[in-house]
């Protein structure tokens, strides 16, 4: 994973667990500023939806209006218009309230993660779905023991783990909310920064895992690897003909001394897939 240079959590006048590095300040400052991104602003904040019942009753809509959970809509012919910002909260409501979070506890959630910045109504959480959406980045809210909530890329959030600790929380992914939104796109996240491991790397690190490993040789063909060869050391007391029958291609070494058996190894040879 890259490295990026990380602001100390103590910022912004309040203790933050999400460590956000000067990509993220200069990020946000360029959406918010750049009349470039104008076709993005329309895009997250026209209210121009409607949702069914599917999704979220009309009865819940006017519970969670009333308790202030999402904003008073304007109603048009008797029907709420909704931004995709507005449906992406409802969303999210929708998450919380499946893990038994209440909505008073909503409600403090939607305080620490939800701030208006000039046109931008939901702030950070309308950037992050921005780079969610348009680069598939992977994106969590984090929502707190103490019901506050923090949101940022799963690189963020490694390196704030990693270099400080996180405390315990629940995790909402936006990628998931978002694809939600549009079906039919393909929005699964791509994680750009991280080493995929390949079917061959997987069968070498699981060598590693047996018990009783005594020592590992890996063979290269023109720089791939082609052969694996490790070696097992077995109880004294083990029969050695259901040994043989283990593995096809193997060797099996017996220590004596004094006539009787010291030692007993086998040394499998496998070839790497």
């Amino acid at each position: 994973m890259e490295k990026h240079s990380f602001l100390p959590l103590e910022t912004m006048g309040g203790l933050f667990q999400i460590a956000k590095g000067q990509d993220y300040y200069r990020g946000f400052s360029q959406y918010l500023n750049n009349k470039k991104n104008q076709p993005l602003w329309d895009l997250f904040n026209y209210k121009k939806h409607q949702i069914s019942d599917a999704l979220v009753s009309f009865r819940t809509l006017n519970h969670w209006e009333k308790e202030g959970i999402i904003p008073n809509l304007k109603k048009d012919g008797g029907w709420r218009k909704f931004s995709l910002m507005d449906i992406l909260w409802l969303l999210t409501v929708k998450e919380l309230r499946s893990f038994g979070i209440g909505l008073k506890k909503i409600k403090s959630i939607k305080k620490s993660l939800i701030s208006r910045h000039d046109h931008i109504e939901y702030g950070d959480l309308e950037f992050y779905s921005a780079l969610a959406l348009l680069d598939r980045t992977p994106v969590n809210i984090l929502v707190f023991q103490n019901f506050k909530s923090e949101i940022g890329t799963a690189y963020e959030i490694i390196e704030s783990s990693d270099k400080f600790g996180l405390l315990s929380h629940l995790s909402i992914n936006l990628n998931y909310l978002l694809q939600t939104v549009f079906p039919k796109m393909d929005l699964k996240p791509i994680f750009r920064n991280f080493i995929e491991i390949s079917q061959s790397d997987e069968q070498i690190f699981n060598t590693f895992k047996i018990e009783n490993l005594e020592e590992v040789i890996v063979k290269f063909k023109q720089g791939n690897p082609e052969l694996l060869q490790y070696t097992l050391r077995e109880e004294t007391s083990s029969n050695i003909g259901q040994l043989k029958g283990k593995n096809a291609y193997q060797e099996i070494t017996v220590s004596e001394h004094g006539g009787k058996i010291t030692g007993i190894k086998r040394k499998i040879s496998k070839k790497i897939k």
